[in-house]
């Protein structure tokens, strides 16, 4: 096998590596500079966990899909133990079977913050409170 081939990827990974730190090097400092100046800079709003306890059934699905490892096992319920390092994937509420878990932005970061509960009607054939159907 002619050696120039592994030299070539070598050099062509090391160029892509230090293309990537000077460019990541470069967005930093004009972050700073935008911070330094006052300008408004976005704001990311962080996901809240919501977690309901009754549906998790322990089978640690999201502990295997986290990347950060920010969610352990409590009492047989997953509970998030790190909540600062979380980093928002929602890989988490993705690979849950029973659907225990949601990360939903704040209230505040909602155009939408009304508190109303909006429940589907039922039709009475369905509902537990009437008498069986003839």
């Amino acid at each position: 096998m002619d050696p120039t081939v592994p030299i070539t990827i070598a050099l062509a990974a090391g160029l892509f590596l230090v293309l990537g730190a000077v460019l990541d090097d470069r967005r930093a400092r004009m972050r700073r500079r935008e911070q330094a100046m006052g300008l408004d800079i976005e704001t990311v709003v962080p996901l809240l966990h919501s977690i309901n306890d009754d549906r998790c059934i322990g089978c640690e699905a999201c502990i295997d899909v986290c990347p950060t490892q920010v969610l352990d096992l409590v009492d047989h319920i997953v509970k998030v133990v790190r909540f600062s390092d979380c980093v928002q994937c929602e890989q988490c509420a993705n690979a849950c079977p029973t659907a225990w878990f949601s990360a939903t932005p704040p209230c505040s970061a909602v155009s939408d913050t009304s508190t109303s509960l909006k429940v589907p009607l039922i039709a009475p054939a369905f509902s537990s409170a009437t008498a069986a159907p003839p």
